[in-house]
């Protein structure tokens, strides 16, 4: 998995912090959340819906750059320098077709699965998909989601 350098700045709006995340390697990439963490959890999820317009439009992604590299581009070096915080932000692969898996879990689960999937407009598989993406960035990037489950195995 790759992970992307991310400039995390905080500033006051009415009082009250605001937490913006920008990418030198993708110009126009941007996330903002009310804490610091929802920032960097918005930024996983901006940086995936960025990258996927990207293969949508036909263009290449880029390398991730060195935080040296970042520091030597004119275009960057004063954003880095203002940012309170550096960080890397990991970057799923894109969606590609569906392959059909077999898995076994708790029937009471499974249940509340298909109801939210339903409630939401989707279905069981999608909805068991996106959680796992939201699942595999938290761990990426060290939520408290990482320790929802230490210590579960079973299903």
């Amino acid at each position: 998995m790759q992970r992307y350098i991310a400039l995390v700045d905080r500033e006051e709006r009415n009082g009250r912090p605001v937490w913006g995340v920008s990418f030198p390697d993708f110009p126009g990439c941007v996330a903002v959340g009310n804490s610091f963490q929802h920032a960097v959890d918005s930024a996983a999820e901006a940086l995936r819906f960025h990258v996927e317009g990207m293969l949508a439009d036909g263009l290449s992604i880029p390398e991730p750059r060195e935080l040296e590299s970042i520091a030597a581009d004119s275009d960057w070096a004063e954003d880095l320098r203002g940012a309170a915080v550096t960080c890397l932000v990991p970057l799923l692969p894109p969606s590609k077709a569906p392959e059909r898996v077999n898995i076994s879990m708790d029937g009471g689960l499974l249940r509340e699965i298909d109801s939210a999937a339903e409630a939401l407009g989707s279905t069981r598989s999608g909805f068991l998909a996106e959680a796992a993406r939201d699942r595999l960035e938290a761990l990426a990037i060290g939520t408290k989601a990482e320790s929802r489950s230490q210590g579960r195995k079973r299903a």
